[in-house]
């Protein structure tokens, strides 16, 4: 299954590149620090027979585009505030998410 490619631009100029799979209950996979959703190409799959699966790449790296603005003084209630407002953009109301860190190993929020 390919996944179908979105792009999205949010209020605070940051032009996102999405991947998204799947139906049923949403699943969000929130890469680490290389930014990029090709980490879970392998994953997307097998998560896609039961969920809807959204995934992206993080704001100024990859394929997603940023102001200066939006990576300057980066910390984890910026990211989340970030992510949110695509979800709002997405029409994403509940989601379940998923997300890896290098220095802290896998985490389920």
């Amino acid at each position: 299954m390919t996944p179908k490619t979105l792009s999205h631009t949010t209020p605070g100029g940051i032009e996102w590149y999405i991947e998204q799979s799947g139906s049923g209950p949403h699943l969000v996979l929130i890469p680490s620090g290389e930014g990029d959703c090709e980490a879970f190409c392998k994953m997307i799959p097998l998560l896609a027979k039961n969920y809807t699966v959204t995934t992206f790449d993080m704001p100024g790296l990859s394929r997603t585009k940023a102001p200066i603005s939006a990576l300057h003084g980066v910390h984890a209630w910026m990211l989340a505030e970030q992510i949110i407002g695509l979800m709002d953009g997405l029409g994403i109301e509940r989601a379940s998410f998923f997300g890896s860190s290098k220095r802290l190993g896998f985490q389920l929020w």
